[in-house]
């Protein structure tokens, strides 16, 4: 995704609220609430999603990405989940209650 604008939106009760791939630039993630993703229990023990935000872990071409005016909260592991990107931009954001 490039130039995307995510705006008053509700992302709740999915595996991820938000899930980032690769190659993404220039996003804005606006006034939205992000809440009880769970993820799923996987048949090995472990759980695939969970987080309120997340960019894949083994990807490095996230850009100028911000995140204004959201509620990231009871997530199961992270309100954000960021790595190995430039640039991320949170401001006047609630994240609380996230995390096992």
């Amino acid at each position: 995704m490039k130039n995307g604008r995510i705006e008053n939106c509700n992302f709740s009760n999915n595996y991820w609220g938000i899930f980032f791939a690769t190659n993404c630039k220039n996003i804005m993630v606006k006034n939205c609430i992000i809440s009880h993703n769970l993820g799923k229990k996987c048949e090995d023990g472990g759980y695939r999603g969970g987080d309120g935000i997340s960019f894949m872990f083994d990807a490095r071409n996230f850009y100028n990405i911000s995140i204004i005016n959201c509620n990231l909260s009871n997530n199961r592991f992270g309100g954000v989940d960021a790595r190995y990107f430039e640039n991320l931009y949170v401001k006047n954001c609630i994240i609380q209650v996230n995390g096992e």
